[in-house]
């Protein structure tokens, strides 16, 4: 997922530090969001990792 941001910036030109960085922390608190729902909601299957 990260991984996946970071090549569409430095695909398209972006090579701007602290925007990485932001996107790198948003990425990271979606996760964190979607574990807690799945967990929330029974989690089965543990956090969301797609």
């Amino acid at each position: 997922m990260i991984a996946e941001v970071l090549l569409a910036f430095f695909l398209e030109g972006y090579s701007d530090l602290s925007a990485i960085i932001l996107i790198i922390i948003i990425s990271i608190l979606l996760m964190l969001i979607g574990s807690y729902n799945s967990n929330k909601e029974g989690g089965k299957n543990g956090p969301n990792m797609e």
